[in-house]
This record gives C-alpha cells, structure tokens and sequence, in this order.
C-alpha cells in the first residue's frame, strides 16, 4: 500500500536511489520501489549502525560488508 510522503521525507535519498535502479531496469524484479526504499532507508539508518558497530562491536569494514550484502539482496 503506498502513503503520501512529507515534501521532504527522511527517505527521499533512499528513494532517488531506488528510483535510478528501477528506471535502468536493476531493481529486484517484482519489488514495490515504495517498500524498497523503505527498507533501503532502514538498513542504513544510524541507529542500525549503532547496534551494530557500538552495541555489538562491530568494526567499520564488518558493517560495511554487511550493508553492502544485505542492500544487495534486497535490492537488486
């Protein structure tokens, strides 16, 4: 289901992100670009990236693997 967005919502970066992938055909076949960009903006909030690297001890390059792995699975 998609919703109206603010003028200027905290997921506009994810969004345009996820827009360029879908308008060059490299989005997830069958992905909701709304959901995608959701869950784009999620996984790269700062607070994942506390959890992660301050709460769990994660260092800077184990984060940075994982985003790279987990927004490649989701996304394309």
């Amino acid at each position: 289901m998609s919703r109206p967005r603010a003028a200027s919502s905290p997921t506009d970066n994810s969004a345009h992100c996820v827009g360029r992938l879908a308008d060059c055909g490299a989005l997830r076949t069958g992905s909701d670009p709304v959901h995608a960009a959701d869950a784009c903006w999620a996984l790269t909030t700062t607070a994942v990236f506390a959890k992660l690297t301050i709460e769990a001890g994660w260092d800077g390059a184990a984060y940075q693997r994982w985003l790279a792995d987990v927004l490649t699975a989701t996304l394309l």
